[in-house]
C-alpha cells in the first residue's frame, strides 16, 4: 500500500485477500478495527493524514434502509454500512433493484453493491423518485474504502466550497478554477464541497485546456474489453483521449481532486445503472475512487442549471441529510427543465454533511435566471381578394386559398419562431414571403393565383433548405444543442413514461416544455437515461413530422457505413424544406463533412435519408461519435440522434 502498512493505526485492520475481509465484515461490530483491503483508494484517503493515523468510526443513527445488491462482497459492505448506521439491511439481486425500490416510493434508501453488479439493475436506482443513494465502487477494495469513508466523513479537511467552470458557462468569472493549472488546491486539500459547471459526458468534466478524466489508471495502448451493448471510447480502444488536442498531462483523474461532496453540472455524470459506456471510466465513479464520500451528479442529458449550487447550499445549510438535499434540488428544478434537470446522488443518503467551523457553505456565488426579453410577432392575413367586373365568372381556387392561409397563418410563424432556436433563417426573406402573400390575396380571383402560390412555397422551402445545410455545417464545426438560446425561457409542463426504443427499458421519458414569455414555442424531446436524448421537435401536441431511425451503429475503418433516417409525415400536407446531417462537432478529429439535401414529403408518406460515412479517405479514431440528423419542414424543426460506434 505504497509504503503506509502498518501506519494505519488501531482503527482499522488491513485484510490479506478477499476471504478474511468477508469474514471479519460479518463478524463486525462498531467496537472492533473497521477491515480494508490495501489499494490506491485507501492510500489516497490516508495521505489526509499527515501521521498516517486513520480515525475510529464513530457510530451514528441515520434513516432509512440499507439496501444491498449483486454479490456476497455488496451484502458484506452493506452489512456494514447498516451495522455502523443503526438501520435495517436486506439484500436482493442486482436484478430486482428496481422493483424492491418501487416498493419503497417514499422510503430513504441507501443502495450497496458494486458497480458492475449494479449495471444488472437496468436503471438508475433513483429513478421512481424516492430519495436513493448509491454506495458503490468499480472495485471491492474502492467500496470497502467508500464505506469507511462514510463513517468517517468529518476526520478530515477544509469547510470551503471550491468552484471550477467552463469559462464559456455563465457566471465563469466567480468560479475559483477555469483551467486545469488552477485545481492545484483541491489536488493537495480536502474540501468540503467541489462544484463542477461544466460541458462533458459519462467519462469526463471538460474544460477549454483538458478534461477532468473519470478513468483511475493510465491511458495506455493496451485495447480493454467492452461488454456488447456499451458504447467505447478512444481510451479505451487503446489510442488516447477522444479529445486529439490533449496530452496525458492535459487529463486530470477525478480521483485527484480531493473533495467531501462533489457537484457535477455535466450530463451523465452519474450513471449507475444507465451507464452507456463501461463503469471503468465515469465520472462519478471516478470521484468515488479518490477521498470523496458522495457525488451529486446529472443522471441522462442535463442543462446547466444556474440556481442549482444556490440550492445544494442552501440545503446542506439547513442541517439535512444528503437524500433530502438532492429532492429538494430536484423539486426545486423540475419547474425550470423538469427532467432535463434531473440530479441523483453517489453516496449515502442519509448522511447528513455538518458545517465546521470554516467558511458558511451558503457563501458562494448565486447567479439568476436569465429568461431573455420579449416575445416575437406575428402580422395579420391581407385584405380579401375580389372579383373583376366584365366577363365569364371566376372562382376562388379552394385548394390554393387553403394552400395560403396555412403557409401565412402557419409555416411563416413557425418560422419565425425558430428564430429562438439560433437558426440562421433570412428574417428578410420571411418578411419578404408575408408581403408577396399580401400582394397575391388583393386578388385571388386572378388566373395566376395559383401559380404565384406555388412559387412563394418553393422560395419558402428553399429558406428552409439553406438553413438545414447551414445548421449541419454548424454542427460539424462548432458542436449542437437543440434549443440554443431557448432553453433559458423553456419549462416542463408534461412528462410521459416511455419505452426506450434503442434499449428496449422502461428507463425513457417524452418530455413537453414550453416558454414562459413566447407561449407558442414548444419543444419536445424523447429522452433515455441511459441511451440520452432520442430526438426532438419544436411540434406541438402529437407530432405529425416525425423523424426515426437506429440509434446505435456499427462501423469499422476502411469502409463506407451508412446512418439513416425516415421523415414520416402523418398530417394532411405536403411538407417541404431541407435536412441534414453532421457528426457534433468533429470537424478537426477526421471525420467526413456535414451533407444536406432538399426535402418533401406527401401526407402519409415517408421521406428516408441515407447518408454514407467513408472511412477509406476519413480516418478518425475509433470512438462514439454522435452524429445528428435535421429537418426544417413547413416550420417545424426535428432533430434525431446516432450514436457511431466505430471500432
Amino acid at each position: 500500500m505504497g509504503g503506509v502498512v502498518g501506519t494505519v493505526g488501531s482503527a482499522v485492520r488491513l485484510c490479506r485477500d478477499r476471504g478474511e475481509f468477508l469474514r471479519r465484515a460479518g463478524e463486525w461490530t462498531v467496537d472492533r478495527p473497521f477491515p480494508l483491503l490495501e489499494g490506491p483508494a485507501l492510500d489516497r484517503y490516508v495521505s489526509l493524514f499527515p501521521q498516517g493515523v486513520l480515525p475510529t468510526v464513530v457510530p451514528e443513527a441515520r434513516p432509512g434502509l440499507v439496501l444491498s445488491a449483486g454479490g456476497e462482497f455488496g451484502a458484506a459492505a452493506g452489512w456494514m454500512l447498516a451495522t455502523a448506521t443503526g438501520r435495517p439491511h436486506r439484500h436482493v439481486p442486482a436484478g430486482r433493484l428496481t422493483a424492491e425500490l418501487a416498493a419503497r416510493p417514499e422510503e430513504t434508501v441507501a443502495v450497496v453493491g458494486l458497480a458492475g453488479e449494479l449495471s444488472e439493475a437496468g436503471d438508475w436506482p433513483g429513478a421512481a423518485g424516492s430519495p436513493v443513494g448509491v454506495v458503490t465502487g468499480r472495485t471491492e477494495e474502492s467500496l470497502a474504502c467508500l464505506v469507511y469513508r462514510t463513517l468517517t466523513v468529518e476526520a478530515a479537511g477544509e469547510d470551503r466550497v471550491f468552484v471550477g467552470s467552463h469559462p464559456m458557462l455563465p457566471g465563469a468569472g466567480e468560479a475559483d478554477a477555469l483551467e486545469l493549472a488552477e485545481f492545484g488546491h483541491v489536488r493537495a486539500n480536502r474540501v468540503r464541497l467541489l462544484v463542477l459547471r461544466t460541458y462533458g459526458r459519462e467519462c469526463c468534466a471538460g474544460l477549454v485546456d483538458g478534461i477532468i478524466c473519470g478513468r483511475s489508471d493510465a491511458l495506455d495502448v493496451v485495447p480493454r474489453p467492452v461488454a456488447p451493448g456499451l458504447r467505447a471510447t478512444p481510451c479505451l480502444r487503446g489510442e488516447g483521449c477522444f479529445r486529439r488536442d490533449l496530452g496525458e498531462s492535459d487529463r486530470l483523474p477525478a480521483r485527484d481532486l480531493h473533495a467531501t461532496l462533489v457537484m457535477a453540472q455535466s450530463c451523465a455524470s452519474v450513471a449507475v445503472g444507465v451507464n452507456a459506456y463501461p463503469t471503468d471510466i465515469g465520472l462519478g465513479l471516478g470521484f468515488l475512487d479518490g477521498t470523496a464520500v458522495a457525488v451529486i451528479g446529472a443522471v441522462g442529458l442535463h442543462l446547466e442549471h444556474a440556481r442549482a449550487q444556490v440550492e445544494l447550499e442552501d440545503a446542506l445549510a439547513d442541517g439535512v441529510p444528503l437524500g433530502e438535499v438532492v429532492r429538494r434540488m430536484n423539486e426545486h428544478g423540475y419547474p425550470i427543465q423538469g427532467d432535463l434537470t434531473r440530479f441523483g446522488l453517489l453516496g449515502d443518503p442519509g448522511l447528513t454533511l455538518r458545517p465546521g467551523p470554516g467558511p458558511d457553505l451558503g457563501s458562494g456565488s448565486r447567479p439568476g435566471p436569465d429568461p431573455g426579453p420579449g416575445a416575437g410577432s406575428r402580422s395579420d392575413a391581407g385584405p380579401e381578394g375580389r372579383g373583376t367586373g366584365g366577363g365569364p365568372r371566376r372562382r376562388e381556387d379552394e385548394g390554393v386559398v387553403a394552400s395560403l392561409r396555412r403557409l401565412n397563418g402557419v409555416v411563416v410563424p413557425r418560422l419565425e419562431r425558430l428564430c429562438w432556436f439560433g437558426l440562421e433563417i433570412d428574417e428578410a426573406e420571411v418578411d419578404a414571403i408575408r408581403a408577396r402573400v399580401r400582394e397575391i390575396c388583393r386578388d385571388l380571383l386572378d388566373p395566376g393565383t395559383a401559380r404565384s402560390a406555388a412559387a412563394v412555397a418553393a422560395d419558402l422551402a428553399e429558406v428552409q433548405r439553406r438553413a438545414a445545410e447551414s445548421l449541419a455545417g454548424r454542427i460539424y464545426t462548432s458542436g449542437w444543442d437543440f434549443a440554443g438560446g431557448a432553453f433559458g425561457g423553456l419549462r416542463q409542463v408534461g412528462r410521459t413514461d416511455e419505452v426506450c426504443p434503442n434499449c428496449g427499458r422502461a428507463t425513457a421519458a417524452l418530455l413537453r416544455l414550453r416558454h414562459r414569455v413566447e407561449e407558442d414555442v414548444h419543444v419536445t424531446t424523447l429522452v433515455c437515461r441511459r441511451c440520452g436524448d432520442l430526438w426532438w421537435t419544436t411540434e406541438p401536441g402529437d407530432p405529425s413530422i416525425t423523424m426515426s431511425g437506429v440509434l446505435d451503429v456499427d462501423a469499422a475503418r476502411g469502409t463506407t457505413a451508412y446512418v439513416e433516417r425516415e421523415i414520416a409525415n402523418l398530417g394532411g400536407e405536403t411538407v417541404r424544406g431541407g435536412a441534414g446531417f453532421a457528426f457534433k462537432a468533429r470537424s478537426a478529429l477526421g471525420l467526413p463533412p456535414a451533407w444536406s439535401t432538399g426535402a418533401e414529403v406527401g401526407a402519409g408518406e415517408v421521406h428516408r435519408l441515407r447518408v454514407p460515412v467513408d472511412l477509406r479517405l476519413y480516418t478518425p479514431r475509433p470512438d462514439t461519435h454522435t452524429g445528428i440528423f435535421v429537418a426544417l419542414l413547413d416550420g417545424v424543426y426535428v432533430a434525431s440522434l446516432t450514436m457511431l460506434k466505430l471500432a
